[in-house]
């Protein structure tokens, strides 16, 4: 009785939902607020009815939800531009250009004894070849590829993170994944390039990507995790001299790295940019000192 007597005094409000999902959000939004609704099916769209004494109620409700829609749609568009495109192929250039120079005749061999990922080595205390190996590539197709791929993937990751947190987490996924290669193998096994690092980048763009999807759903979830074990299926794997375990090292370092980072430390680097350049300083200051400690004689 109570439903009919609420029903026979419904008035359609002034806005028409033109789907039927913009319907049911405008439907909750005022269910939230303790206003009855009633969706029906309009020629082009859905009328939202709510009792006559609420409508002016309702209105307003849906005004603020849809200017606060606006805002935040505003907000993605400007962040999705990209912010430190240049810095970072400048970045990558350089790096790229140091990398280059240990293919001179007169460095690789001494560069390659002194900083290959030696399992036997890393295990017995040499931990700095599990940095220092990330410069060493096979030949330049090998290097080549990392460029491009690992360029790729770090200039999305400096997009969701920051330049700073970005360059750490890709350098220490690579640095841990290299530790946790070398102690599974134990012996006998050597390994050189920028591939476990370009991983650990990858797991944790993944990574970031999912705590960010995370208010939308289980669906929204899986989706960038689904697109990231691909990936490391379809590039970390193959015919080849590859390295399938250290890949697979740096991308679930990078995960855990990446998921520890955005969940506890991210807000306070946006508000704090010296955190952001602490972490930015800290991969290149590990880099040199790893190339220290394999230099001394």
């Amino acid at each position: 009785m109570e439903s009919n007597n609420i029903k026979s005094h419904l008035v359609p409000m002034q806005y028409e939902a033109v789907s039927w999902q913009q319907a049911s959000d405008w439907s909750l939004v005022l269910t939230a607020r303790n206003i009855p609704t009633w969706l029906v099916r309009a020629d082009s769209g859905y009328l939202i009815m709510v009792p006559a004494l609420l409508k002016e109620q309702a209105l307003q409700e849906v005004n603020l939800y849809v200017q606060e829609n606006e805002a935040d749609a505003l907000k993605r568009s400007k962040s999705s531009k990209p912010q430190y495109i240049k810095e970072s192929l400048w970045t990558i250039l350089t790096l790229s250009a140091l990398m280059a120079i240990l293919f001179l005749p007169e460095i690789r061999y001494k560069a390659l004894a002194a900083g290959a990922a030696d399992a036997g080595k890393i295990v017995s205390g040499e931990w700095w070849r599990c940095l220092t190996a990330l410069m060493l590539h096979a030949d330049p197709a090998h290097f080549l590829s990392n460029v491009v791929l690992g360029g790729f993937i770090v200039i999305l990751l400096i997009e969701e993170t920051g330049p700073g947190p970005a360059w750490f987490l890709t350098i220490m996924s690579g640095f841990i994944g290299n530790c946790l290669n070398a102690h599974l193998y134990g012996q006998g096994h050597v390994s050189i390039g920028a591939s476990t690092a370009v991983f650990g980048a990858l797991g944790s763009l993944i990574a970031v990507r999912v705590f960010k999807m995370k208010r939308r759903g289980f669906k929204a979830i899986v989706r960038p995790l689904g697109a990231g074990v691909a990936l490391l299926a379809m590039l970390g794997t193959g015919k080849g001299n590859i390295d399938i375990m250290a890949h697979f090292f740096g991308f679930l370092s990078g995960l855990v790295l990446g998921s520890i980072l955005y969940k506890f430390l991210i807000s306070h680097i946006a508000n704090h940019k010296g955190l952001g350049y602490l972490f930015g300083l800290t991969a290149p200051l590990l880099m040199v000192l790893a190339w220290g400690l394999a230099l001394v004689p």
